[in-house]
């Protein structure tokens, strides 16, 4: 982890920087309709009491409706539905990279890599999951 996310000694949580996981789905997670999804730390004893760790995570879906919802954000949900996006120098630099990237087999070689690792990853943690709720509910006698 990096040191400048961790705490010292004598630090409290109300010293930690500000960390923002984002996931980009092209699906929608919750099921609610919503572009934005925005989820916090949580003790497991009390759901009540929020941890103040500085970490916020951020979960795009990019196949809701952008109803109400920024032009920035829409932006980003039609970029990650390879649509095309006129709106600032942001996007005109992310839509350069992305054709720069599908133009050189090389670096498109070591992305589609890299997804294929993530999607076995993937697959073999949902079969370890599966196996474990068997073993669960045969200790259970289900």
């Amino acid at each position: 982890m990096n040191s400048e996310y961790s705490l010292g000694k004598g630090k409290t949580y109300h010293d930690l920087k500000e960390a923002y996981i984002i996931f980009l789905c092209p699906f929608d997670p919750e099921g609610d309709g919503l572009l934005k999804y925005l989820a916090h730390t949580y003790l497991n004893q009390n759901r009540a009491k929020r941890l103040n760790d500085g970490a916020q995570k951020v979960i795009i879906n990019s196949k809701s409706s952008f109803k109400g919802v920024s032009p920035d954000l829409q932006g980003l949900a039609r970029l990650m539905n390879d649509e095309l996006v006129k709106l600032n120098r942001h996007f005109d630099y992310a839509q350069n990279k992305i054709k720069e990237i599908n133009r050189d087999p090389e670096k498109r070689s070591i992305i589609m890599e890299y997804e294929t690792k993530m999607l076995e990853r993937e697959r073999d943690a949902e079969e370890a999951g599966m196996k474990r709720g068997m073993q669960r509910d045969i200790e259970r006698g289900m």
